[in-house]
């Protein structure tokens, strides 16, 4: 099964997600639109594909990882346009990039493969929030300049763990773990 260990964002910043998910989606031809039920707003921490009998070492790791940690904190960019996606890029703090690497790291015995396949997937992670994806992504220049992003920095509140949609969407929650008060 193909899982998704992603960052929950604050209420405030998931319903503005939602709504230029919406409105996007009335504009133009979409391959998805978030939402609270499915295809949850979300900001991916890693992906990994797992045998089911390994789900719940999985869930153990994130849940204990997340309890020890600090809450993160993001900034939002203005929102960008890439192979038809519509998304906010984020800028880390420090606590996000060290939590998404202990992440990568403690999942790693589950999967060794994870990191030998792409050793080079540590050195480029570019966190965001994913708006929605165009099915012709040559649209997603001009959709980027109808929707505005309100706000700047927002501290994350919980991580989950998902299953993988397409386009990287997260379909069904299994479990979400709030991160350490500060």
């Amino acid at each position: 099964m193909k899982l998704i260990v992603a960052l929950t964002t604050p209420q405030e910043v998931m319903t503005q997600c939602i709504g230029l998910s919406r409105q996007l989606a009335t504009q133009y031809d979409t391959l998805f639109v978030v939402g609270e039920e499915t295809n949850h707003p979300h900001i991916p921490v890693c992906s990994l594909e797992i045998a089911n009998d390994r789900i719940s070492d999985v869930l153990y790791l994130v849940e204990w990882l997340t309890t020890v940690s600090s809450r993160p904190q993001c900034s939002a960019r203005p929102i960008e346009a890439h192979e038809g996606y519509v998304a906010v890029p984020l800028t880390c703090s420090q606590e996000l990039l060290c939590f998404r690497d202990f992440m990568v790291q403690a999942l790693k015995p589950l999967r060794p493969s994870m990191t030998e396949e792409h050793p080079e997937v540590m050195e480029i992670y570019a966190p965001c929030l994913t708006i929605t994806r165009l099915r012709l992504e040559k649209q997603a220049e001009g959709a980027v300049r109808t929707v505005h992003w309100k706000g700047d920095e927002f501290t994350v509140r919980s991580c989950g763990v998902y299953t993988a949609g397409e386009h990287g969407t997260c379909m069904d929650r299994l479990a979400e773990y709030d991160f350490r008060p500060y």
